[in-house]
C-alpha cells in the first residue's frame, strides 16, 4: 500500500463530518470516520487500520469507546479518563515508527482490496506434509477459539497483555499496580472479535490467548524452527506434528516460529509443560537452535492470525500416545507413585511383640516403629522453646 497521506485524509475527514455538523475545524478525528473516508478513496480498510496503529505521524487522544486522532504535532486536550496517553507505559503519547505520510494535496492510488479466508475454514491437508510453511493468511483465527472469552489486547513492542477496556483500580489488584495488565485476572477477558476491534488502539500490536488451567486447550509453540526468510520449516519439528495430528497453526511475528493449538493434557504425571531442543545447529537463517515449548497448563499464548493455510480453522485433539512417546524420548517420564503406609492398626501389628524398645535402640523393623508411637502419650513429646 502507497503512504497515506495523513494531513489530507484528515483534512478530508473534517470536511465531510462538518457538513453534517458533527465536527468542529481542527477537532481530533474519530479513528472510525478515517478510515471510513480511506475506504471512500480506495484503501482497503484493514490496511489502514494498520497504518492507523504503525504510525507516528498521528496522536491517539481519548477512550477505546470513542477513539480520535490528530497530527502527532497538533496539541488537543485530552477529555476521557482512559485516555490512551494516560496510560502509555513508554512514557510517550501516539503511535509507533512506521509509514511516513506524504505530500500534502496529494491523492495516493489505491491498491486493489486483498481477497482471502476470514476466518473461514479452508482446506484441511491429511497431513503435516502437505503443509507449505511459507503461505499464510493474514487475520484468520480458529472460530471456537474466538468465541471464549480468554483474550487480552497484546502490548505494542511487548509481549505483555493489556486490556484497555478493562478497570485500571480493580479490587483485586496491587493498589499502586494498573490492573489491566493483570492476565491472571478474568474481568480483563473479553472474546476474540471484541479484543480484535481494540486492535485500534494504538497501545496494541495484537491480541493474546489466556490458556487456563481449566480449559481443554493446549499450545506447541516451535522457536526457531522456520526460516524467516524463505518460510522453510525443520524436519524434525514437522515429524513431531505430523506424530500429533493436523490442527490451526499460525506463524509467530518474527516469522521463525510456529504456533499449533490443540485440545488435550500432557500424559506425564504432574506435569504441564515440557521443552526440548530438536537440534544443535541453528535453522535457516536463524541464530538460536530449534526448540520446542507444549503447555497444558496456564499459560499466555501470542497469537498472530497469520495462519498456515492447509491447517484449517479447527483445533485438534493431539495424538496421547505419540505425545507420550515424544516426552519419553526426550527425557519426560511418569514418577511412580509411592505408597507410604501409615496405618498403626494393621492386622500385621496384632500381637506383635516389638524386638526394640529403650531409648537408646535402633531397628530397621517399621513395626518397631509404629509400636512405639502407639506408646507416645503428649507429655513425651518435648515442645521447641526459644531462649
Amino acid at each position: 500500500m502507497s503512504a497515506l497521506d495523513w494531513e489530507q485524509l484528515l483534512a478530508d475527514t473534517r470536511g465531510y463530518l462538518a457538513t453534517v455538523g458533527d465536527l468542529d475545524e481542527d477537532d481530533p478525528v474519530p479513528v472510525d470516520e478515517l478510515v471510513a473516508q480511506a475506504e471512500a478513496n480506495g484503501y482497503n480498510e484493514r490496511e489502514v487500520r494498520d497504518a492507523v496503529r504503525d504510525t507516528d505521524a498521528l496522536e491517539a487522544v481519548g477512550g477505546l469507546d470513542d477513539l480520535r486522532v490528530h497530527l502527532a504535532d497538533d496539541t488537543h486536550p485530552v477529555s476521557s479518563e482512559n485516555d490512551a496517553t494516560d496510560t502509555d507505559v513508554s512514557g510517550e503519547s501516539g503511535g509507533y515508527e512506521g509509514e511516513e505520510p506524504g505530500s500534502s494535496g496529494s491523492n495516493p492510488t489505491p491498491e486493489a482490496e486483498e481477497t482471502g479466508p476470514q476466518n473461514g475454514d479452508p482446506a484441511t491437508v491429511d497431513s503435516w506434509g502437505g503443509v507449505d510453511f511459507s503461505e499464510t493468511a493474514a487475520d484468520t483465527y480458529p472460530p471456537e477459539l474466538l468465541d471464549v472469552e480468554q483474550w487480552m489486547g497484546r502490548l505494542a513492542g511487548e509481549k505483555m497483555p493489556f486490556s484497555p477496556w478493562a478497570e485500571r483500580d480493580h479490587p483485586e489488584a496491587d493498589p499502586d499496580k494498573d490492573a489491566r495488565y493483570k492476565w491472571g485476572l478474568s474481568e480483563n477477558y473479553a472474546d476474540g472479535e471484541t479484543a480484535g476491534m481494540a486492535e485500534d488502539d494504538p497501545r496494541l500490536d495484537g491480541r493474546l490467548f489466556i490458556q487456563r488451567e481449566d480449559d481443554p486447550y493446549a499450545f506447541v509453540d516451535g522457536d526457531d524452527v522456520r526460516d524467516p526468510e524463505t518460510g522453510e520449516i525443520h524436519p524434525a519439528f514437522r515429524a513431531v506434528l505430523d506424530h500429533l495430528g493436523v490442527t490451526y497453526a499460525d506463524v509467530s511475528s518474527s516469522g521463525a516460529g510456529v504456533h499449533a493449538y490443540y485440545r488435550g493434557e500432557l500424559p506425564v504425571g504432574g506435569k504441564g509443560q515440557a521443552a526440548f531442543d530438536i537440534d544443535t545447529e541453528p535453522w535457516g537463517a536463524n541464530d538460536d537452535v530449534p526448540a520446542i515449548e507444549i503447555y497444558a497448563n496456564k499459560h499466555v499464548n501470542i497469537t498472530t492470525g497469520d495462519h498456515l493455510v492447509g491447517t484449517g480453522t479447527e483445533v485438534a485433539e493431539w495424538d496421547d500416545d505419540a505425545l507420550r512417546a515424544i516426552l519419553e524420548a526426550n527425557g519426560y517420564e511418569d514418577k511412580p507413585e509411592v505408597d507410604h503406609d501409615t496405618d498403626s492398626k494393621r492386622e500385621d501389628l496384632e500381637g506383635y511383640t516389638p524386638g526394640a524398645t529403650g531409648k537408646d535402640e535402633t531397628t530397621d523393623e517399621i513395626r518397631d516403629v509404629l509400636k512405639a508411637v502407639d506408646r507416645l502419650e503428649p507429655r513425651d513429646v518435648r515442645l521447641k522453646t526459644s531462649k
